[in-house]
Order: structure tokens, then sequence, then C-alpha cells
């Protein structure tokens, strides 16, 4: 992210979808959680891994998560401190 406005304009962009939307949002309660299998529920029933993946994609694009390998999972995580470093007090206001 090269200056504050541009990631605060990569970070709306991510959120403008309201899929991505309930992915933050849950994240920032539930913290680090397996990315298929939790995710999907997050979002709807019927959401598919492919779906999954590309929010995942561009949240960790924006800056906004983090993945980490757990064996054959993969884990993602907010990355809260990014968030409060461009657009402090957004996460709790969602």
């Amino acid at each position: 992210m090269e200056t504050n406005d541009a990631a605060k304009v990569s970070i709306f962009k991510a959120l403008s979808d309201e899929g991505r939307l309930k992915i933050v949002r849950d994240l920032y309660s539930r913290g680090e959680v397996c990315s298929c299998a939790d995710l999907g529920e997050m979002i709807a029933e019927d959401t598919t891994k492919q779906n999954i993946s590309y929010h995942i994609k561009i949240l960790k694009q924006a800056g906004l998560v983090t993945t980490r390998k757990v064996g054959q999972a993969k884990t993602v995580a907010i990355r809260k401190d990014v968030v409060d470093q461009y657009l402090p007090g957004l996460l709790s206001a969602l």
C-alpha cells in the first residue's frame, strides 16, 4: 500500500461487496477461522469454495486479512493493525 488514500480506497473497494463485508465483520468478532468451512457459513450456505477463495484474495490484496496454513487447512484472520492504521474505528463500526 503506497499512500494513505490509496490504502483507504483499496479497503473501501474490498468492503463494497456484501459477502466480504460479512466476512470482515465475522472475523473481527470471531478471530481466526478455517477459510472454507467457517467462511462459507458466514456468507451463505450455497457459497462455493471458489467464491470464498475469491473473496479472501480480494481482502488479502487490500491488506485486511492474513492467511496461514495449519496442516492441510488454511486459516484466515483479520489484520486489525492495518485497518486501525488507515481507518481507526472502522471495525467497531461494522
